[in-house]
């Protein structure tokens, strides 16, 4: 009980932090810069903000301008690739401003190390998945009250919702392993927040780079390799549940890792105040 106790203070404490409403409204925003209509015979992609501009022309009648389809539109790559620093920035400024303070060795003394390190990486993996699911909701719904609905019958009733939906959720929680564990060596939350940002920008890089050197006739196996640990790969939950679980597997693994020696390092500062 004294864990669930220390779970929902340190979420509530998170929650109510004007860090996270921000999170929430940011990922919102750039759901609606995501990619949303591609026009093949003018060779242009077009965001839903570039959309909502086009609701009075003939393009309006296309499925594709259904409130349904553009809903399954809104997890585009530009939100993936600043993903990290929306989810992480509301619980890695808690922990950063906490160490600062000196305030974490008397919550270790009134928990315990443990329940401590327990109590902040839950905190921080949910809350990261609430700032999507709160931020995906908000989206939709105002997709729905500016966007036509489609009729019954059309393709776009078909589209994979809730699959669309669970993989911003399960990214969102992915990425936030990496900077809760950077906080457990510095209490710089700029540096937590970017280190992470340029690991994944120099992984994406990897990628493209393997990608065309298969392309050209060298060995796939790193590319493989690479994509099968990158969050990115959770999308294919919309085509490939396998594949997904094999991410998911890997992160949850890195997860406890994370956790553990996140714990070792607590237990490593504490008799020194930090």
């Amino acid at each position: 009980m004294k864990t669930v106790n220390a779970i929902c203070s340190e979420l509530k404490k998170i929650v109510i932090n004007p860090y996270f409403l921000a999170g929430v409204l940011a990922f919102t925003m750039m759901c609606f810069g995501s990619s949303g209509y591609y026009d093949a015979a003018g060779s242009k992609e077009y965001s839903i903000f570039e959309m909502m501009t086009m609701l009075g022309t003939d393009k309006a009648a296309l499925y594709e301008f259904s409130a349904q389809y553009v809903c399954t539109r809104g997890f585009g790559s530009w939100l993936v690739m600043f993903l990290g620093i929306i989810v992480s920035f509301p619980f890695v400024k808690l922990l950063c401003d906490e160490r600062r303070c000196n305030e974490k060795r008397y919550l270790i003394s009134r928990t315990g190390v443990f329940r401590y390190c327990l109590s902040k990486f839950t905190g921080a993996v949910v809350s990261a998945a609430l700032i999507c699911a709160l931020g995906y909701l908000l989206f939709s719904g105002a997709v729905y009250i500016i966007f036509p609905k489609a009729e019954a019958g059309t393709v776009a009733l078909s589209l994979p919702y809730w699959k669309c939906f669970l993989e911003a959720v399960l990214t969102g929680m992915c990425v936030s392993v990496l900077p809760f564990l950077i906080c457990a060596v510095t209490a710089n939350k700029y540096f937590c927040i970017c280190i992470p940002f340029l690991m994944q920008y120099m992984y994406n890089t990897a990628i493209g780079k393997f990608t065309l050197d298969a392309k050209y006739g060298g060995s796939d196996i790193k590319t493989v390799i690479l994509q099968s640990l990158s969050p990115d790969n959770i999308s294919s939950i919309l085509y490939d549940v396998k594949k997904c679980c094999y991410t998911l597997a890997f992160y949850a693994a890195f997860a406890v890792i994370a956790l553990l020696l996140f714990s070792f390092a607590q237990r490593r500062y504490t008799d020194i105040g930090q």
